[in-house]
């Protein structure tokens, strides 16, 4: 097979994958979580946070901090999210219990994103 038929075949599979009927992918268990992460319409900072607090821990654990911060904030708004000094971020992630391994690190990369993201 030459290099332009591997191309037409990952196109042509590409382009049928997008067209098909779109799926839950199941990130935490948890299917409120898991609703978070997948809703890049509303949230599409939620799974760019989560890709980035996935370091030395867990998968399934640090996939869920975006949403165990939603529940501390009663929400994910950008907005609300911009507001947030690093302090702040520093507390949701530490208490009542660390959300990652290395908080005060991962707090410092949650609250430098947001703005960063440019979302």
């Amino acid at each position: 097979m030459n290099e332009k038929a591997i191309r037409d075949r990952l196109v042509e599979h590409g382009q049928t994958l997008f067209r098909a009927p779109k799926q839950v992918i199941q990130f935490t268990r948890d299917p409120q979580a898991d609703a978070l992460l997948n809703d890049l319409t509303s949230h599409p900072h939620a799974f760019v946070l989560a890709c980035v607090m996935d370091r030395q821990v867990k998968a399934e654990k640090a996939w869920l901090i975006p949403f165990r911060i939603s529940e501390k904030m009663s929400g994910f708004s950008m907005e609300a999210l911009n507001a947030l000094s690093r302090e702040d971020v520093n507390r949701l992630m530490a208490e009542p219990e660390p959300l990652h391994r290395f908080v005060d690190t991962m707090a410092g990369h949650f609250h430098s994103r947001p703005s960063g993201l440019g979302l």
